[in-house]
């Protein structure tokens, strides 16, 4: 059955499968243990293989990986089916951020599937490598990696690996800034998992749609991505994406100034990774520090602490709740009164403040770190330090506080 299940979970069937699957789970487990007691443990690799996919997707990560790495201590079946298990172990363990442990993984997988020249087990490592670079935050690498697994999938025809490559290849092009490129690899990879009724891709390409809305300022086409990502992550069932979803609403609602519900979403976000071990992955840690730090900022520390803690006791349906009616009510308001202020370039220019210090300025009233100044326009962080010094020294003030203060006062900014 779990074999017959694997191939269903990412097709117009799965929902059918995740749910055959969730109800014979203790069956499994029992299956497993008995299994382990036979030498080698060759059937008890097969069972953990099948069934790690239906791990990932239901939150079983920690289960899952450890069949696998126990299965594997005694096993002596065919290298396809080692290479398929150490693939599998190496994306379990990148989802709990063990990106050291993911490596080890795929590496031996790729040395598997190069030596017996077995292209999905090479191009799964491929891709697995991909990720582990992005977490280690070496771009040149994660782009190289994808690229090769692009290959690999493209010559045996393997569409849900392009797929697969073309949403990854997104995340890459947005953390390099790259937003037009993610988008439309975003777009691409919709297109693929539409064709093959892969509910879960579906999902990941509208969260990482409504992920470069948000980095781009369109509000609105981010909040209705992240909505219609919510909806089929409901569907099959998939805790990490209800995590996602409420730390990239969490994100919005900070920027828009929603910063209690923002704290309630970071809370209930929080309580599920718990559940299912999967922390915030290195390439989201800096959505999810600015949702924190913009709302702490709006209400201080202890209110806001006193509010995620509020939302670390909701229900799960409470957590959907929260998530799908704070949306709906942003979309139904003006978002355009919720920009950051606008500048007064007249009285800007009395004060001898350029365009680009305006802009900063502008900026800061807003609540932007640093490093989201730079983001927004394309700047080092070491120069927008240097538009604010300027900006102290033209407004003769000595904090950024002072200046955003005297700016409003001033109606430099409204």
């Amino acid at each position: 059955i779990a074999e017959d299940a694997a191939p269903n979970l990412t097709g117009r069937n799965q929902m059918d499968w995740l749910n055959r699957l969730e109800n014979l789970h203790a069956d499994f487990r029992s299956t497993f243990t008995r299994f382990m007691t036979r030498q080698p443990t060759d059937d008890a690799l097969k069972l953990a293989t099948a069934l790690w996919e239906f791990g990932y997707i239901r939150g079983y990560l920690q289960e899952m990986r450890d069949m696998i790495d126990r299965a594997l201590e005694n096993a002596t079946g065919p290298d396809e089916l080692r290479g398929a298990a150490l693939n599998g172990a190496g994306f379990l363990a990148n989802m709990q951020g063990r990106a050291d442990q993911a490596r080890e993984r795929h590496l031996q997988a790729e040395h598997i599937g190069r030596t017996i020249g077995d292209s999905l087990v090479l191009g799964d490592a491929l891709l697995g490598l991909g990720g582990v670079a992005v977490a280690f935050s070496d771009h040149d690498e994660a782009q190289a990696r994808y690229e090769a697994a692009v290959e690999v999938y493209d010559r045996i025809g393997y569409r849900r690996g392009l797929a697969l490559a073309s949403t990854n290849l997104g995340n890459l092009f947005q953390a390099m800034g790259q937003l037009e490129k993610a988008r439309a690899s975003h777009e691409i990879a919709l297109h693929r998992y539409t064709e093959s009724g892969d509910r879960r891709g579906i999902a990941w390409s509208h969260t990482n749609v409504g992920h470069v809305g948000t980095q781009l300022g369109q509000m609105e086409r981010a909040i209705r991505a992240f909505l219609d990502g919510f909806a089929y992550y409901i569907e099959i069932g998939d805790l990490a994406g209800y995590a996602e979803i409420l730390e990239a609403l969490a994100l919005v609602a900070s920027k828009i100034g929603e910063y209690a519900q923002s704290a309630q979403m970071i809370g209930a976000a929080t309580t599920l990774r718990a559940r299912i071990n999967s922390p915030v992955q290195a390439q989201e840690q800096d959505r999810f520090s600015t949702a924190v730090s913009h709302g702490q900022r709006g209400l201080g520390e202890s209110i806001w602490k006193e509010l995620r803690e509020e939302g670390r006791q909701l229900t799960l349906s409470q957590m959907e709740h929260l998530a799908q009616s704070s949306a709906r009510t942003w979309l139904a308001s003006d978002l355009r009164e919720r920009h950051p202020p606008t500048a007064n370039t007249v009285i800007a220019g009395a004060y001898r403040l350029t365009q680009r210090e305006l802009d900063v300025l502008r900026l800061l009233g807003a609540g932007r770190s640093d490093r989201e100044i730079a983001e927004e326009l394309y700047i080092s962080v070491r120069t927008v330090g240097s538009h604010v010094s300027n900006v102290l020294a033209k407004l003769t003030v000595n904090s950024r506080a002072a200046a955003v203060a005297l700016s409003l006062r001033e109606r430099i900014l409204s």
